[in-house]
């Protein structure tokens, strides 16, 4: 059963990735997201109660659901309690999102299954940004994205799969030469995708993907590196099809922006506003979902544009928001992360690397805290040495031992109590295995 509650999971984590459609103004279930949650929520506990069994929250929840009780805490000295209130229903979401997916997710196939849906996601984005060229639909000023997603996202929703998703062709081969294809070509497809959102801040925390790429290029098969050149040269000449040259001049602009006054487009002013906020209220902060509503008596260059006061800055927004208390609950929590990901294999480490640090970057120029990839993402992260391996039988009058991640712990004193089931395939005493 559990198995069955994951596979009905999935679809809601390609809708929570990539799929912004928003029918109603209603807080409680507006999105299409949503309500593809639904079935995925029953069936999970369909199986919490067929199976008697639910896999015990490690650290990350925790942290997490400490951070979630400041967040609502802070809605007594909120300066905008009404947003307080709807920021807080979201992080309590996600923490659904989080446990769910750390219960049904038991093993190493089922993660890269869930990798995999991301890649496919990813080529949904692009897909529904070349129709809205095709179409001519400009999403803001000459720039292009796909359907309910800004342009200043979309390059890092591209990012953060360009790692998994050479991951699985190398590290993890998918049984079908169709699917390695697909993730070998999804980088030059989403760079391509790029272009056209003229995001400066999105390509430049691309880089740690780019380099990642570049790396991997060196442990290309001879076969696999001349389809990949086939694959560039296609892209490439895909790409001079298409009208770049706005797109290029803005992008060529990145060291001006910074350089010349523009401030980042604004975001140095938000900062500033930001900052003079947190030295007033630097224990508790100004209330959860509170920074536009803070900062409205600054002149802003932003509001110009009539974009909401929101801080361009997730570390920030975290910070000015909910003081330091729930900077540093959010601080543990990635901390938690990049213990995890230190633990992975080393060559999947780099790839989860790359695409952590693509999600770090981003959050520089731009607020995710309260974005459902975010938390998909980490709680990915986290599950990357939290998953059970395929592994030889030994002597059954051995004592047994299994594969969590990269170190070997005892069945009967840990995987029972995460409620994960003794798996018939394990390994002898690490003494024996060695």
């Amino acid at each position: 059963m559990k198995k069955l509650a994951f596979l009905v999971a999935i679809p809601y984590v390609f809708a929570a990735y990539a799929v912004f459609v928003q029918f109603s103004d209603s807080e409680f279930l507006g999105s299409l997201a949503r309500v593809v949650g639904i079935p995925a929520v029953v069936f999970w506990g369909i199986s919490i109660v067929a199976s008697g069994q639910v896999r015990r929250p490690n650290s990350f929840h925790t942290l997490f659901l400490l951070f979630i009780g400041w967040s609502m805490a802070s809605w007594f000295w909120s300066v905008d309690p009404v947003s307080t209130v709807a920021k807080c229903y979201r992080f309590a979401l996600f923490f659904g999102l989080t446990l769910m997916l750390w219960d049904l997710t038991r093993y190493r196939y089922q993660l890269n299954m869930a990798i995999q849906t991301l890649v496919f996601a990813g080529y949904f984005m692009a897909a529904s940004l070349f129709y809205n060229y095709s179409q001519g639909q400009v999403s803001l000023m000459d720039r292009y994205s796909a359907l309910g997603i800004h342009p200043n996202d979309l390059p890092r929703l591209f990012g953060i799969i360009m790692p998994l998703s050479w991951m699985l062709v190398f590290d993890y081969p998918s049984k079908g030469i169709t699917l390695r294809v697909l993730n070998l070509a999804f980088p030059i497809v989403a760079t391509v995708a790029m272009l056209l959102t003229a995001s400066r801040g999105g390509l430049v925390s691309c880089f740690p993907a780019f380099i990642y790429l570049g790396y991997m290029t060196f442990r290309f098969h001879p076969g696999w590196r001349l389809a990949f050149a086939v694959m560039l040269v296609a892209g490439l000449l895909g790409a001079t099809q298409l009208d770049l040259a706005r797109q290029i001049t803005r992008i060529s602009t990145i060291v001006d922006s910074i350089t010349e006054g523009d401030g980042a487009n604004g975001r140095f002013d938000i900062w500033a506003a930001g900052i003079r906020e947190f030295s007033f209220r630097p224990i508790f902060g100004v209330g959860s979902n509170a920074y536009a509503e803070a900062t409205r008596g600054y002149p802003l260059e932003k509001k110009d544009t009539g974009e909401a006061l929101y801080a361009h800055n997730t570390y920030l927004s975290v910070l000015v928001e909910t003081g330091m208390v729930g900077f540093l609950l959010f601080l543990g929590i990635l901390i938690l992360v990049a213990r995890a990901l230190r633990r992975t294999p080393k060559p999947q480490r780099y790839a989860w690397y790359a695409s952590a640090a693509v999600w770090a970057v981003g959050c520089i120029t731009s607020t995710y805290e309260d974005k459902g990839q975010t938390w998909l993402m980490l709680i990915l992260y986290v599950l990357s040495v939290n998953v059970l391996e395929k592994v030889p039988v030994e002597d059954e009058g051995q004592l047994r031992w299994t594969i969590l991640g990269p170190r070997l712990v005892k069945i009967d004193e840990q995987l029972a109590l995460d409620g994960l089931p003794i798996s018939p395939r394990a390994l002898p005493h690490p003494e024996v295995a060695s």
